[in-house]
């Protein structure tokens, strides 16, 4: 019944975080697609630019209308997943959830990067060819999908470790003590 009842109220929580941080990030989106298009920009291709628009981002062709577009809100959805995860946590410091948070950003930005310059490099292939690359719907479906299960394997990855590191320390200080009772 006990671990019915914690995973209710991790369930709970995290429910209740992602409705709060799905309409704090409707706010903060725009501004996110800007800092985005301008780092991802300086890494990409040269003829090819990351516009946002809105919480949309395009990829534009100085010889081509939009090429490629991207839902902002479903891109950055691992974010909003990622802080709910972390907020629901049973047994974390707060220390501990905004160290977490903030490897879990910085981990998710770099591979936003590095997805976008992927999408850049296809969207590119697709303009110089006639016909779309037929890697298109694999890395688009591969990366997607990789990216909405990162958070959770950065929050899993990061909580299992701490959980393991807080076991051994409290089985080694468990058996220490039972050596000093055992030995008067």
């Amino acid at each position: 019944m006990f671990k019915h009842t914690r995973l209710f109220s991790f369930a709970a929580k995290a429910l209740l975080s992602l409705i709060v941080f799905s309409f704090v990030w409707s706010l903060i989106d725009p501004y996110y697609n800007q800092l985005l298009v301008g780092v991802a920009n300086k890494l990409s291709l040269p003829y090819l630019s990351l516009v946002a628009d809105g919480r949309d981002l395009y990829f534009q062709s100085s010889v081509a209308a939009p090429i490629m577009g991207i839902h902002g809100t479903a891109f950055h959805f691992g974010f909003i997943l990622l802080l709910a995860l972390f907020i629901a946590t049973p047994g974390l410091r707060l220390l501990q959830r905004l160290k977490f948070v903030g490897i879990g950003l910085v981990v998710m930005f770099a591979v936003q990067l590095v997805i976008l310059t992927m999408f850049a490099k296809l969207a590119q292939s697709n303009v110089a060819s006639a016909t779309p690359s037929i890697l298109s719907l694999p890395v688009v479906l591969l990366s997607t999908i990789g990216f909405n299960l990162l958070p959770v394997l950065i929050w899993a990855g990061l909580c299992l470790r701490q959980g393991l590191i807080r076991e051994f320390k409290s089985r080694a200080t468990g058996s220490e003590t039972r050596q000093s009772v055992n030995a008067t």
